[in-house]
């Protein structure tokens, strides 16, 4: 059992087969904060290079890199996804 879990066939109040988490109440488990909740969101709608590289475990490649390429494309810069990538990875 889990610190801080109820009794067995109970976890933090919920009965086993319960409804899967929302979201939300994940990030709250992790007391993730508001920053880090958008970064994650964000992550989620990168292109599929991006998203693709970050599944792959790709060398080098992590979800800083992918987060700082999304703000040089927010800011109007155009930005070669698959380039950078390999750029990190090489």
């Amino acid at each position: 059992m889990v610190a801080g879990h109820g009794a067995a066939g109970h976890e933090g109040g919920r009965e086993l087969g319960a409804p899967l988490l929302s979201r939300d109440e994940v990030a709250d488990l992790l007391r993730l904060k508001k920053r880090q909740r958008n970064n994650l969101k964000a992550l989620l709608t990168m292109p599929p290079a991006v998203t693709d590289a970050l599944a792959a475990d790709t060398p080098h490649f992590t979800a800083t890199h992918a987060l700082v390429l999304r703000q040089a494309s927010r800011r109007g810069e155009a930005v070669n996804f698959s380039e950078w990538i390999g750029r990190v990875r090489d």
